[in-house]
């Protein structure tokens, strides 16, 4: 039965938002679910499960929907060509669940970075590069300033890119596990032998759900913890022998980009953070472990549950929110 006394709010309703349901549902939790549009994939929705319409830019709306609650998770994500409204979003969530009692969780990407010399740490500098990665960083001291202003209890936690069931859009989704099944080229950008940190969706979601139960967290950032970091070359390599396939690669390089962008907004939206993709990419979260303790899935094993999830929902149409990469 679920806790009624302990009433937890996810804002987002694509994969993240729902596996980090899952994980709060796992710990018997009352869970509201909201979105702007107050749809989700109803599939996925226990009917234990409140879903709630709410424009986060809303402070008074989100005050209300999160009055009883005693963690509210920011999971919302929004199409590259929408992010300039992801400031005014935070605004909102800051207002209006500072005037409950429950702590905001933001879950974060690493895009404030920017371009970086060895692996990321919590203490890292913010070097933008552009719109997108001026945006996450902007984000983000929004909530530590509002933290340390005392207008409210926050942590922000941050992933790599994350893969995983539900995950369609991210670099082991579509483009490479439907391909695979398909036995079409995968569709990758940049140096797939560099080193690139990953993070199975379901030990993002722990990591959030474990760091909004803990105050050590507060007022600060974290990295979740993730498997070893392999290549993309080396996980794409795991999809292909699980399907039993061999794996051919399309890649594209910065040029590429740049001439497919002239036709492509996504492909445009993708230049400014090829960056990623064309120097090791590699996430620290030592710091976590001097706190926490999360026992990380194997990447065979998140490879193994992924596909078995892309399989049974190869045909199923898609129209939730998109979600943070």
């Amino acid at each position: 039965m679920n806790n009624l006394r302990d009433i937890q709010v996810i804002f987002g309703t694509g994969p993240l938002g729902m596996t980090v349901m899952e994980e709060l549902l796992l710990q018997y939790k009352h869970v509201i679910m909201v979105s702007k549009s107050g749809k989700a994939n109803l599939a996925d929705l226990p009917k234990s499960v409140e879903l709630v319409r709410c424009d986060a830019k809303n402070q008074d709306m989100v005050a209300e929907i999160c009055k009883r609650a005693s963690v509210v998770y920011n999971c919302i994500g929004l199409p590259y060509k929408d992010w300039g409204e992801f400031p005014d979003i935070m605004e909102g969530l800051i207002n209006g669940v500072g005037q409950t009692n429950a702590t905001l969780v933001f879950a974060d990407n690493l895009y404030a970075y920017g371009p970086t010399e060895g692996a990321m740490t919590e203490q890292t500098s913010y070097h933008p590069v552009g719109r997108k990665t001026e945006i996450r960083a902007k984000m983000a001291n929004q909530v530590i300033d509002a933290h340390n202003k005392g207008k409210i209890k926050a942590t922000i936690c941050r992933a790599p890119d994350f893969y995983g069931p539900r995950v369609r859009e991210s670099i082991l989704g579509s483009r490479v596990i439907e391909h695979l099944m398909q036995g079409k080229p995968v569709e990758v950008i940049g140096n797939i032998e560099l080193p690139h940190s990953t993070i199975y969706i379901k030990d993002f979601a722990k990591g959030l759900v474990l760091l909004g139960s803990k105050e050590a967290s507060l007022g600060q950032i974290w990295h979740i913890p993730c498997d070893e970091t392999t290549t993309l070359h080396e996980l794409i390599e795991m999809c292909a022998t699980e399907l039993k396939t061999t794996a051919s690669y399309r890649v594209a390089n910065g040029v590429m980009l740049t001439i497919m962008g002239i036709f492509n907004p996504e492909m445009r939206e993708l230049k400014e953070t090829y960056y990623q993709f064309n120097r090791p990419f590699i996430v620290s979260h030592e710091n976590f472990h001097r706190l926490f303790s999360l026992n990380v899935t194997p990447h065979y094993t998140a490879i193994r549950e992924t596909i078995a999830w892309f399989v049974e929902n190869q045909s199923e149409k898609h129209e939730n929110e998109q979600e943070i990469s």
